[in-house]
């Protein structure tokens, strides 16, 4: 059966999301994917033994559409695996940054001394519900992560770098929620 979604299943308590892999639906209009956010978080998941959740074909944007069955299905499987924490993963215009993060209030609470290196942003104060955002509405910590380009395309430097950042905050994560 054709879900729509790739599920990795993992051995920590962190879910890796990558509901752009594939182009989205939003407003009537079909929005570009995020490309290479797939692989980037197969290979994280791989390298962490995290819980993953990757978007395999066209479907309504799940970053705008509360009720789309992407957002469903991942809620579900916080809820079915005990998923302690989410980190979702975006691609990003190009620009200066090399990687953003967006931290909802319950990972700023208890992972902000985590996040030192990153540049931290804030959510937009607009009629977008983010997953991390509605996600923050339940108290699950949750992360988004937008990366440029070419940090997203396999074998480059910043790919490297991209895989190293991510990998050592994922293992503070986990590090912190197996303590607690």
């Amino acid at each position: 059966m054709n879900t729509g979604y790739k599920i990795i299943r993992g051995k920590v308590l962190v879910l890796l999301v990558a509901g752009h892999n594939y182009p989205q639906l939003r407003g009537g209009n079909l929005k570009s994917s995020d490309l290479y956010t797939g692989k980037l978080v197969e290979k994280l998941a791989s390298k962490t033994k995290s819980w993953a959740i990757i978007s395999e074909e066209i479907q309504l944007d799940p970053n705008w559409y509360s009720q789309s069955p992407f957002r469903l299905k991942v809620k579900q499987l916080i809820k079915d695996n005990d998923i302690k924490a989410v980190f979702d993963i975006h691609g990003k215009k190009d620009s200066d940054n090399l990687i953003e993060v967006y931290p909802n209030k319950n990972f700023k609470k208890l992972f902000t001394s985590s996040l030192s290196g990153f540049l931290l942003k804030n959510f937009k104060d607009n009629d977008q519900l983010t997953i991390s955002e509605d996600l923050g509405r339940t108290n699950i910590p949750s992360l988004e992560v937008e990366i440029r380009k070419d940090g997203r395309i396999p074998g480059t430097k910043e790919n490297q770098e991209i895989l190293s950042l991510l990998s050592n905050l994922l293992i503070k994560v986990v590090s912190f929620l197996s303590k607690n």
